[in-house]
């Protein structure tokens, strides 16, 4: 266009800029105790628990940074974020879960183990020429609950482990087979907890409420134990509870439970609410008319839906391996003993 021809000499840096390798630096992140749903739960804060079975999610996610580097150790500047990035969350690998956790043993004395339902990750650039690899906020964690697994409150620490990274180039860690596979556990400050909500049978005379016992449990070193943490659970006494009377010389027209106003009832250290103005146990109304149990006959059939499977426990013995709701036998004026227990006998002096 009428101007001179520029000369110059070539520039040896014009082109695609590739890191020599990536620095890698991990926050494990810390686990919420926070309930995931809010179905047959009064608690929308933090707990000092987590059961058995139940799933819960991240309070901060887990983040792995990545920085690109050259060769003199240098952050390189345009790769991040940029058309030169050759890498994606699909490029950066962990171990598939279930992952063992180093907290405790299961009943057989295997570690135990952690599941897990991820969502999708994300990869996204920062301000200083690094990439943050984030774990979803909507991942879900779970122990899961089988008689294996009935052991003592822990505080969990399963091992994530951090084993591929590399980019479309060949680009990975300065050193891979020391760097890794690199292994690090998100914090929590909870326990998990085997818990279940037990039934007991209950009999007393014939012209008398009778009461069910009710209470929440958890195992501990000495067997299954109250578990006075528990406030949280609802239960609602005309919608939760089921009455058979197959079994039973009584009808329906004769008793029944215990209806009381409130449909959301929660337990007291481990127990339901008994006060002046309210008796949220589970009961029975006494027969009308009055007459005692048939001596031949296993009673009342009563039987409480949980809502939840981590609040269930293994209680038919028809099938052991079975997370089933509680249940219990009701009795009017015949005492038949208890499922649970074999043998009796009358000591004397």
């Amino acid at each position: 266009m009428g101007a001179e021809n520029v000369v110059s000499a070539p520039l040896p840096y014009v082109g695609r800029f590739i890191p020599a390798w990536f620095e890698v630096a991990i926050d494990p992140g810390r686990f919420s105790s926070v309930p995931l749903s809010s179905d047959r739960t009064s608690c929308t804060g933090g707990r000092s628990w987590v059961y058995t079975g139940e799933p819960f999610g991240w309070e901060r996610v887990a983040e792995v940074l990545i920085t690109p580097k050259n060769r003199n150790g240098v952050t390189v500047q345009n790769y991040a974020g940029t058309p030169f990035q050759r890498i994606g969350a699909d490029d950066i690998g962990f171990a598939p879960f279930p992952v063992e956790d180093e907290a405790t043993a299961r009943a057989d004395g295997t570690p135990v183990e952690m599941e897990a339902a991820l969502a999708l990750a994300t990869l996204s650039p920062d301000s200083i020429g690094s990439l943050i690899y984030s774990f979803a906020p909507g991942d879900e964690f779970r122990y899961p609950k089988t008689l294996n697994t009935r052991v003592s409150g822990y505080t969990p620490e399963p091992v994530f482990s951090l084993e591929s990274l590399i980019d479309a180039d060949g680009v990975t860690v300065l050193n891979p087979t020391e760097d890794l596979p690199e292994n690090f556990k998100p914090e929590a400050g909870f326990e998990i907890r085997y818990g279940r909500i037990r039934l007991d049978n209950g009999y007393g005379p014939e012209n008398m409420n009778l009461v069910i016992p009710l209470r929440a449990e958890v195992f501990g070193s000495g067997g299954f134990q109250l578990h006075q943490d528990e406030t949280c659970w609802l239960y609602d006494l005309a919608e939760n509870i089921s009455v058979n009377f197959t079994d039973s010389a009584f009808t329906a027209s004769q008793t029944g439970v215990i209806e009381v106003d409130a449909s959301e009832l929660t337990l007291e250290e481990g127990r339901p609410i008994v006060a002046a103005v309210e008796d949220n146990r589970l009961r029975l109304s006494a027969p009308t008319p009055s007459g005692a149990e048939s001596a031949e006959a296993k009673g009342i059939y009563v039987e409480l839906d949980t809502g939840n499977d981590w609040l269930k426990g293994f209680w038919d013995t028809d099938n052991p391996d079975t997370l089933v709701d509680p249940y219990a036998w009701a009795t009017f004026g015949v005492y038949r003993g208890n499922d649970r227990i074999i043998y009796w006998r009358e000591v004397r002096d």
